[in-house]
């Protein structure tokens, strides 16, 4: 270790999370898992938190993930439709036409891609609904 202490700081699913300084207002962390850290990291070595480069910086340490819908022969599509609108906020009613299109016709289709706990928010919500869909490393 440097000349610098080590300073922890929670995240809220996880253990503290060791930093250490490397530079004035800089640090290096090991748990790349934690967004909180990350951000952290963000405000200590940037005077102004631009909200572009901490989501680029997310999506580089956070591996992103796919909740991915399945066909289901006992829904409407209106239901399936009316179910990811309200599953995935995001979401608009002609790309929630296309995902339950693409899963009726193929089998399976990507509802969105993003970060674990976001994907398994989605993921427990279209679960509620009782359609089929699971959780992938994109």
């Amino acid at each position: 270790m440097g000349k610098y202490p080590v300073a922890p700081i929670r995240c809220d699913y996880a253990n503290p999370i060791k930093l250490e300084r490397i530079g004035y207002n800089r640090v290096r962390y090991a748990d790349t898992n934690c967004a909180q850290a990350i951000a952290a990291d963000m405000r200590m070595t940037t005077t102004t938190t631009d909200t572009d480069t901490l989501q680029r910086v997310l999506q580089e340490r956070l591996p992103p993930y796919a909740v991915v819908l399945y066909n289901d022969d006992h829904h409407t599509m209106e239901f399936v439709v009316e179910a990811l609108l309200e599953c995935v906020p995001s979401l608009v009613v002609e790309e929630a036409m296309g995902i339950m299109l693409e899963a009726h016709n193929t089998g399976s289709a990507v509802v969105i891609v993003c970060g674990l706990e976001e994907a398994e928010l989605y993921y427990d919500r279209i679960q509620a609904y009782g359609l089929a869909a699971e959780i992938r490393k994109a």
